[in-house]
């Protein structure tokens, strides 16, 4: 296995025989990786669906999405993806998972059909472990405790921020869950968790 850094603190490209990625023979070095690195690039791999499930389970418990699917298409076409209006909120920071009791520990993206070039379809991605690294020993202090409500509802306001009484209420039928700004994982270390689904934070005024 061998893996090039994209940029000084986030990203690397893994190059890796494909039996070996399968079969979870690296699993433990993957997962030290996306730690460090927040987001791994596997370059042509060109996995099908029961592939991209094969080495997901080397590296964890797969979600399944809205209760029942573990794969999702990522299309703004609502023929395609039955919730395409909700996916526009994901056109901003977020971290995958925040509305859930545990976020998810990765999302694994498989690009089988791209937009034409300058026409969207770009993904970035933080590494918010060193976000959390790199603040002053002060601020980490004063962020220690801080707890935050996360909602559908503040993630799509960035898209439609006078709503219908109805679509209102649509998006605050969806289960509202309380994180810690600071999230401090079992390995050790620490990062931040937020994003545009954050609503308010815990005992503190909204402004």
């Amino acid at each position: 296995m061998k893996v090039e850094h994209a940029k000084p603190k986030v990203g690397s490209i893994v190059s890796i025989d494909r039996g070996d990625f399968l079969s979870g023979r690296h699993a433990g070095e993957i997962q030290r990786l996306l730690v460090e690195r927040s987001a791994l690039v596997f370059p042509g791999m060109h996995l099908t669906d029961e592939e991209q499930l094969q080495f997901a389970r080397t590296i964890g418990e797969v979600h399944l999405v809205g209760g029942d699917k573990e794969l999702q298409n990522i299309s703004m076409d609502p023929e395609i993806n039955p919730v395409a209006d909700y996916t526009r909120g994901a056109f901003y920071w977020h971290i995958d998972g925040a509305n859930d009791p545990v976020p998810a520990k990765a999302t694994m993206l498989s690009a089988r059909v791209l937009p034409a070039a300058n026409e969207g379809g770009g993904t970035s991605v933080a590494n918010t472990y060193a976000a959390y690294a790199d603040l002053p020993v002060a601020r980490k202090q004063a962020l220690e405790g801080i707890c935050v409500r996360h909602a559908l509802e503040a993630s799509q306001r960035y898209i439609n921020p006078a709503p219908a009484l109805a679509e209102l209420k649509r998006w605050q039928s969806y289960p509202v869950q309380t994180h810690p700004l600071v999230w401090h994982h079992r390995h050790g270390q620490a990062s931040l968790l937020l994003g545009n689904t954050c609503h308010y934070v815990e005992d503190m005024d909204i402004a």
